[in-house]
């Protein structure tokens, strides 16, 4: 693959992948209760489709345990919102724009690994309905960062001067 075409699949892989995690940030914000998002997102997908009663509906039994699941939600909104900011600011990095291999490996193995952990015991825990949200996940951020990879090089090693 030549340069210019290297820096074509590049530049449109880093929009997506820009594109993607801003609006991760607006999902974490709409998970943070109380919000449409997390209103629509938690009951219908989380609750309902399961028969497990809502744990943020205005007139709640005041159950703890229910009080619990959706702070539960909000702290999950808040750390996927923060996740997509490190991301914003990795795609953005000098280090990214330069194509150095080390800036993908801090995007990739991450993301992988919290795929499988987080599908895995979501499985385990019978909860498959969120491996299914992990895997579209991963494919839309997956797949163009898989493809964007062969763009990268390893620029140089500790104690190298960069030009």
């Amino acid at each position: 693959m030549g340069e210019e075409s290297k820096r074509f699949l590049h530049e449109r892989c880093t929009g997506w992948l820009k594109a993607f995690s801003y609006g991760a940030g607006i999902f974490g914000l709409a998970l943070l209760p109380p919000s449409v998002g997390n209103d629509i997102f938690s009951r219908y997908i989380l609750y309902e489709s399961r028969d497990i009663p809502y744990p943020l509906a205005k007139h709640s039994s005041g159950d703890p345990l229910y009080d619990y699941a959706g702070f539960t939600l909000g702290v999950a909104g808040a750390v996927t919102f923060g996740l997509s900011i490190s991301l914003a600011t990795q795609f953005h990095s000098k280090a990214w724009r330069k194509r150095d291999m080390e800036s993908w490996n801090m995007v990739a193995f991450p993301l992988f690994s919290w795929y499988i952990v987080d599908s895995v015991y979501s499985v385990a825990s019978g909860f498959y309905p969120n491996a299914i949200l992990n895997s579209v996940l991963l494919a839309a951020i997956g797949v163009p960062l898989l493809l964007c990879r062969s763009t990268f090089a390893y620029v140089g090693e500790v104690g190298e001067k960069e030009e």
